[in-house]
């Protein structure tokens, strides 16, 4: 199953943490043992073009911290999407996606 996030909205240029608690059906942590994670934005889902995160785990409380550097999202503008991407035993999911949007800073 995948959640669609709603629309997260960042500073362009700044750096961007998403922090994600997995749970079950009955809304308990998740194992994520033998589970790795990556995520990447991009302009659409379509594109070549990409800016990859770092993805950390936190296997006791089932977190998954997923973070751009702040010179990762320096050149990016507008609107785009993200997913996560979970694999297990080289089975790939997605447990979440959604939209985002990366605006010019206020103050320069």
């Amino acid at each position: 199953m995948t959640v669609e996030i709603p629309v997260q909205t960042f500073i362009r240029g700044a750096a961007v943490k998403i922090v994600l608690r997995l749970t079950d059906s009955a809304g308990q942590p998740r194992s994520l043992t033998g589970l790795t994670y990556r995520a990447h934005m991009r302009p659409t889902a379509a594109s070549d073009v990409s800016i990859a995160s770092i993805c950390t785990v936190s296997v006791p409380d089932a977190t998954v911290t997923v973070d751009w550097l702040n010179t990762s999202t320096a050149d990016w503008r507008g609107r785009g999407v993200w997913d996560l991407e979970e694999v297990f035993s080289g089975i790939k999911s997605f447990p979440c996606q959604g939209d985002l949007v990366i605006e010019e800073p206020v103050t320069r």
